[in-house]
């Protein structure tokens, strides 16, 4: 067990706070780009009172021999619990002081253990990683990884504040009884620069041959209903028969890759992961339509990103995707194949939001803004 960081009780003119990041390894580009864009913003702030350090502790692969005996997925599980659970705390011990610590990513909570009591922020992107406890028969689990689970959701409760994306997202932190709700700060995502409806001359060129297409951002996991995207794009080739589509940042799982094969639509669909952000951006230029299915989101990332790039969006009618969409996004009932193909003729037919409406939507979403969001409620925790 390692040391608890002590803090500096010498007066200091800037305040510091540890911005503790997810591990590159675990490939969650959100989580990313949420600490990168909060140390950015501190340091453009004019009146320096506030300094800035990103903390991640050097990902250690030690179950690689592993993989011939239990395969690679489950070798990288154990790496993955492995760095989470033992390494990321132990790294703890070693950290100089600062004067707050805040927690980009609230699957990490468990590393609140470990940091001074009353000084750390956590945000709590949404309850998925907790749905094990709170809704068992919808998630089950082994008892190990609820135990693990509860360490998680105790160091949630350890934060002195929790900041969450959505007002929806933090009815549902209430509505669970999570954390008491004076703890609670609304702090909404931003859009990166990146993000912009202005065309780079390398688009055409990243984009060659992809056009039409309809486009999904996001992984593959059972909530983003990557089964009702494929079937969507199969029914939607009966009418846009030239479309293609592109997923990018999944992985498709055995049942995913046997229903690309059975609505035979595998020769029109590409997947791709590891790119920029103005790869990204170009995706969201060009495509015909960008598609959100999913049945639950604590915000809704990849919808703002495309509206800030002028795309039409057509995304799942649930209160989360509601309150970041607005009137710039057509809504369509999750899980509803035929009310999807209806939302994407009437887009084929002209019939959605202008230009207008889905760009000012999108100058809603500030990560400078979040940012100040972040800082007040510290400095009100400092007693400034």
């Amino acid at each position: 067990m390692g040391a608890t960081p002590s803090l500096d009780e010498s007066p200091v003119a800037r305040k510091s706070l540890g911005i503790l990041c997810d591990f590159r390894e675990e490939n969650w580009p959100s989580m990313d780009l949420a600490a990168e864009m909060l140390h950015q913003e501190i340091g453009k702030r004019n009146d320096r009172s506030w300094a800035g350090e990103l903390i991640l502790p050097n990902y250690r692969r030690r179950f690689t021999w592993t993989k011939r005996l239990i395969g690679e997925k489950h070798a990288g599980n154990l790496d993955r619990l492995y760095n989470r659970m033992r390494a990321y705390p132990q790294h703890l011990a070693s950290l100089r002081p600062h004067s707050f610590y805040h927690l980009c990513d609230h699957s990490y909570a468990h590393l609140l253990h470990r940091l001074p009591a009353g000084k750390v922020g956590a945000f709590c992107h949404d309850l998925d990683t907790f749905r094990c406890l709170l809704e068992p028969e919808r998630d089950p689990r082994p008892r190990w990884y609820r135990h693990m689970t509860r360490s998680i959701l105790d160091g949630l409760r350890k934060a002195a504040i929790v900041f969450h994306p959505t007002v929806q997202t933090g009815r549902e932190i209430l509505q669970y009884g999570l954390v008491s709700p004076e703890k609670l700060v609304l702090a909404p995502n931003g859009v990166a620069s990146e993000f912009t409806s202005v065309d780079r001359l390398d688009d055409s060129e990243l984009l060659q041959g992809e056009s039409p297409f309809l486009l999904n951002v996001g992984t593959s996991i059972p909530r983003k209903r990557i089964d009702v995207l494929l079937r969507v794009f199969s029914q939607t080739r009966t009418f846009w028969p030239q479309l293609r589509l592109v997923q990018i940042g999944g992985q498709w799982t055995t049942t995913q890759q046997t229903l690309l094969d059975e609505l035979e639509i595998r020769p029109h669909v590409t997947q791709l992961r590891g790119l920029s952000r103005n790869q990204l951006a170009a995706y969201y230029r060009d495509a015909a339509v960008v598609v959100q299915p999913t049945e639950a989101e604590g915000f809704g990332l990849p919808i703002v990103e495309a509206l800030a790039c002028g795309a039409l969006v057509v995304a799942s009618d649930i209160p989360v995707l509601r309150e970041v969409g607005g009137e710039a996004v057509i809504f369509a009932s999750v899980g509803n194949v035929n009310a999807w193909k209806h939302a994407l003729v009437n887009v084929k037919s002209g019939r959605h939001p202008s230009s207008f409406a889905r760009l000012s939507q999108a100058a809603k979403f500030a990560w400078r803004s979040q940012a100040e969001t972040i800082l007040a409620a510290y400095d009100r925790l400092a007693g400034v």
